[in-house]
């Protein structure tokens, strides 16, 4: 199998769907692949957004204490190869191609059993057949990388497997036996009720502890609850031992639990993730991994993620992060609040065309005394765009929309000269493109 073959082969699978089939078919995949899914050690983190973050930190933690890790995410992702990192990092163009093949071969040859119990009920081997032909031999997207991140978490050895999960019921990882610990990111809206809903029903599946960011009232009373009744330990960050001593838009300083932290990533939001993170470090240390507060130091200040509120450049001002959630865009409109008397209160935006991004990012501007000036997107029919976002945009802030994103960087980075302040945001797919282009521009 090429790498091609393998992108295309998991670009071309299902979507990940729940049915009948869907337990019995992963179970009966991992198993024929001989992978450790039934003495996983692994940990789960969910929570409405932060979690790529702190799946991040949480690893660069581990490797620094010596530690091999693998990080799946279940989130569809526009390059699966960005799914499966090990010590937070992609794996190579062959060994990506290497973990997919006997996934691909799997399904291929259960697809063949399949046919052949069809044809001929009479064959001898008709039983074997018949129980693996019980259910669908397709593997959807989810399951195939799945399949992958435990192939590789057997092959390296691992140390720990974190998983990064929307909690849907569709997503596989939910077949695999509970973890041994779970960190929910990010604070869940008091209006996303489901969210909370998933997150009480994993906790009751069985876990021996859970580490959370602080919640709303309402959100802590569900969580402390479910986790009381299931005999699990809760822990969550004490927001009285965080004192931010320095924000700025190339780094944070802050202190919590007396100890001094430097984050090499802007944001006064990553100070919440960081402290977090830091107590599942401590539920780490209870569960036997020997991490020492200098590797939660060099960890954390080693970091460095493309497109999470990320300083492309300083003059004139760009900043890339990979937001499309409401409460997250709130959360990075505070953040920009904070560099204010730095930038000013006046800037361009470059979102995907998105009516209700732009309209939340529009609405948690004006609330901060922000002066939008101009919104840049990519389309290839501008009278479609400006249709679609008709009555979104003011009438005094300018759509301007371009075919492709190397077309768009050339402008935005003329009006740079005149507006100064850009915020590129969008899914990880849109920003980190256009990222991609305004590097290579302003490196020229």
């Amino acid at each position: 199998m090429t790498y091609h073959n393998a992108i295309k082969y998991i670009q071309n699978a299902s979507d990940d769907i729940f049915d009948k089939s869907s337990s019995e078919r992963i179970s009966h995949a991992l198993s024929a692949l001989d992978t450790p899914w039934k003495r996983l050690k692994y940990i789960r983190i969910a929570g409405s957004n932060g979690k790529t973050v702190c799946a991040a930190m949480l690893s660069s933690i581990l490797t620094e204490a010596g530690y091999k890790v693998c990080t799946l995410t279940m989130s569809p992702l526009d390059d699966p190869r960005e799914a499966v990192l090990y010590c937070n990092n992609p794996l190579s163009v062959p060994e990506f191609t290497e973990l997919i093949s006997p996934v691909y071969e799997l399904a291929y040859n259960l697809k063949k059993q399949a046919e052949i119990s069809k044809a001929d009920e009479d064959s001898t081997e008709e039983k074997e057949t018949q129980k693996a032909s019980e259910f669908s031999p397709e593997l959807t997207r989810g399951e195939i990388l799945l399949c992958a991140a435990l192939l590789l978490y057997k092959k390296t050895s691992c140390d720990l497997l974190i998983i990064e999960s929307e909690q849907t019921p569709a997503d596989p990882s939910l077949t695999l036996p509970p973890p041994f610990a779970a960190m929910i990111s990010g604070a869940i809206p008091e209006n996303d009720p489901a969210e909370l809903s998933r997150i009480k029903t994993y906790i009751q599946r069985g876990i021996g502890e859970v580490v959370s960011t602080p919640q709303n009232s309402h959100a802590y009373k569900v969580i402390a609850d479910t986790c009381a009744l299931a005999n699990c330990r809760l822990s969550l960050p004490i927001r009285s031992s965080l004192t931010i001593k320095r924000l700025s838009l190339i780094g944070t300083e802050f202190t919590y639990g007396g100890e001094d932290y430097k984050l090499s990533m802007c944001g006064r939001f990553q100070t919440t993730n960081a402290i977090t993170v830091i107590e599942t470090v401590k539920l780490l240390r209870r569960a036997g991994y020997k991490i020492s507060v200098e590797n939660e130091k060099a960890g954390l200040a080693s970091l460095k993620l493309r497109s999470r509120f990320e300083l492309l450049s300083a003059s004139p001002t760009v900043i890339a992060d990979s937001t499309y959630k409401s409460e997250a865009v709130d959360t990075v409109c505070e953040s920009l609040f904070d560099f204010s008397e730095i930038t000013g209160r006046s800037l361009s935006l470059c979102l995907p065309l998105d009516a209700d991004l732009i309209s939340n990012y529009i609405s948690c501007l004006s609330k901060r005394g922000y002066k939008l000036k101009k919104i840049y997107s990519l389309s290839a029919d501008p009278n479609e765009a400006h249709t679609a976002l008709s009555g979104v945009i003011p009438e005094n802030v300018e759509l301007v929309t371009f075919p492709t994103a190397k077309l768009a960087v050339k402008t935005l980075i003329a009006d740079l000269e005149s507006t100064g302040f850009l915020l590129i945001s969008g899914r990880h797919s849109f920003a980190d493109t256009l990222r991609l282009e305004i590097v290579r521009k302003l490196n020229f």
